[in-house]
């Protein structure tokens, strides 16, 4: 179940600036930015589609709708807004479309994160998993889940073997030997990583041997 909420649908409607004072630290401070902004908009949207449902309850023909979204490809995005729009705002939906709705998200890490997003200071940002992992989870159509699939690992091969001014300062090659950056840049991130890697798993256990020390304590 979703989070007990304090705050009204009006006073959703009128958070434009709805977290973008996040703090600038670090690399990520423009993703944290741009996934501020999406959160703002993400609550307008979900204003919106309560208000719609309250409005048009009457006259609102469940049937074609879902109909037509799952034409569309779009049934799990609309069973979201849905889901969001109930939780947060107590949108009334009929009984065998909410019964839908809990069976795309009912029990979904996605709808889980979200609210996290939209309810707890201060932000995190979305891991690459996690971002996969939300477009999948809304797609309707195995089709449309290959293709994403396929774009995402052209565009993680592309950043990979691409060089960036970072390889060309670290190694200079002449012109004629351009081609060997392409080799270069993975080895050098599968340097990095791996030392990355490594350094955090010493940091862990020298941090498991502190607090075992007699006298240690965790606060």
């Amino acid at each position: 179940m979703a989070p007990e909420l304090t705050f009204s649908g009006e006073s959703l409607r009128n958070t434009s600036r709805f977290r973008l004072t996040t703090t600038e630290e670090g690399v990520d401070s423009f993703q944290l930015q741009l996934q501020a902004g999406w959160c703002s908009l993400l609550l307008q949207w979900t204003c919106d589609v309560a208000e719609l449902v309250r409005a048009e309850i009457e006259s609102i023909i469940w049937e074609k709708l879902q109909e037509e979204a799952s034409r569309q490809g779009a049934s799990r995005m609309l069973n979201l807004g849905l889901y969001l729009a109930r939780e947060l705002l107590g949108a009334e939906v009929p009984a065998d479309v909410s019964k839908a709705i809990d069976k795309d998200f009912g029990r979904s890490w996605v709808v889980t994160r979200i609210l996290s997003d939209l309810t707890n200071q201060p932000l995190r940002s979305w891991a690459a998993h996690e971002k996969v992992g939300f477009y999948l989870k809304t797609m309707d159509r195995w089709q449309d889940r290959v293709g994403f699939c396929r774009s995402f690992l052209s565009q993680c091969l592309h950043t990979v073997v691409t060089p960036t001014p970072k390889d060309r300062e670290l190694l200079s090659l002449p012109p004629r030997l351009y081609f060997l950056y392409h080799a270069f840049r993975p080895l050098r991130l599968a340097v990095k990583y791996s030392w990355l890697a490594l350094r955090r798993l010493a940091g862990g256990r020298r941090r498991d041997a502190t607090n075992g020390l007699p006298g240690s304590s965790q606060v």
